[in-house]
C-alpha cells in the first residue's frame, strides 16, 4: 500500500485541522512501522512481543479512523495485507483478531463475574528524555475486578473490555472500559490473590466531564471486589 498515492491517500490540507490529521497519520505510520520491526526482532521477549502486536492493532485502528475522517476511506484486507506482510504469522494472527473484535484468546475459560487482572498499554508523555527506552514506549497499567464481558460501542464498533468494581456495601458501582486492541494480558485470580493486590494498591482511572466541556482524570482505589 503506498502512503503517497492512491485511494488511501487523504486529500491535500487545506487548514490546520487537516495538516494536524495529516501529521497524526505520519506519526501513526511511525508507529506502525516500529511495531513491525519489534515483532520480527528475535532478541525482544515473547511477552514483549505480544505487547507489541496489541500496539500494532491499536495503530491500525487508529489510522482507518484517521484515514475515514480524511475521506480516504478504510484500511482494507489488501492494506492490512501489505502491513502484515513482514510480521511473523503468529503476531500476525494476534492483530488480525484484535482488529476483527473476535475474542482474544487470553479471555479464553474466563466468565462474567470472574475476579481478574487486566494488564493494558496507556499512552504517555515524556519529558527531558536522552535516549529511546522501552520505560519511553510503553506504559503498563494493570486493572483488577471482576469480569464483565466485551462489548462494541456504537460509533466505530471497537471492542472493550468491561471490569466491575463494587466500591461500597450501599451497591454503588464502578466499571473500567478498556479498549481490547490495546489489552496485552489477563490473569484470572483467587479471591484471596486479588485482596492482597488491591491492598498494594491497585487503582482504576477514568475521565469525567467538566462543564464547559473538558475533562478531568479521576483515580480511585479499588477498596473492594
Amino acid at each position: 500500500m503506498s502512503r503517497t498515492k492512491g485511494a488511501k491517500t487523504p486529500p491535500p490540507p487545506g487548514g490546520s485541522k487537516e495538516r494536524g490529521i495529516k501529521e497524526l497519520i505520519t506519526e501513526t505510520w511511525a508507529l506502525i512501522d516500529q511495531a513491525k520491526k519489534s515483532l520480527s526482532d528475535p532478541e525482544l521477549k515473547e511477552n514483549d512481543r505480544i505487547r507489541w502486536a496489541g500496539v500494532l492493532a491499536s495503530a491500525i485502528g487508529t489510522l482507518n479512523h484517521l484515514l475515514w475522517k480524511t475521506g480516504a476511506g478504510k484500511v482494507d484486507e489488501e492494506d492490512l495485507a501489505s502491513i502484515l506482510s513482514k510480521v511473523p504469522e503468529k503476531y500476525a494472527k494476534m492483530v488480525r483478531r484484535r482488529l476483527k473484535g473476535d475474542e482474544n484468546p487470553d479471555f479464553k475459560g474466563i466468565g462474567r463475574g470472574d475476579l481478574v487482572e487486566v494488564v493494558w498499554l496507556d499512552a504517555s508523555l515524556s519529558r527531558g528524555i536522552s535516549k529511546i527506552s522501552n520505560r519511553v514506549v510503553a506504559t503498563y497499567k494493570r486493572t483488577v475486578g471482576r469480569f464483565v464481558g466485551i462489548f462494541k460501542d456504537r460509533q466505530y464498533q471497537h471492542p472493550h473490555v468491561l471490569i466491575q468494581h463494587e466500591i461500597d456495601e450501599g451497591g454503588i458501582i464502578d466499571v473500567s472500559s478498556v479498549p481490547l486492541g490495546i489489552v496485552v494480558g489477563v490473569k484470572k485470580l483467587a479471591e484471596k490473590e486479588a485482596s492482597k493486590r488491591m491492598k498494594n494498591g491497585a487503582s482504576v482511572s477514568w475521565t469525567s466531564p467538566l462543564e464547559g466541556g473538558g475533562t478531568k482524570i479521576i483515580t480511585r482505589k479499588v477498596r473492594k471486589c
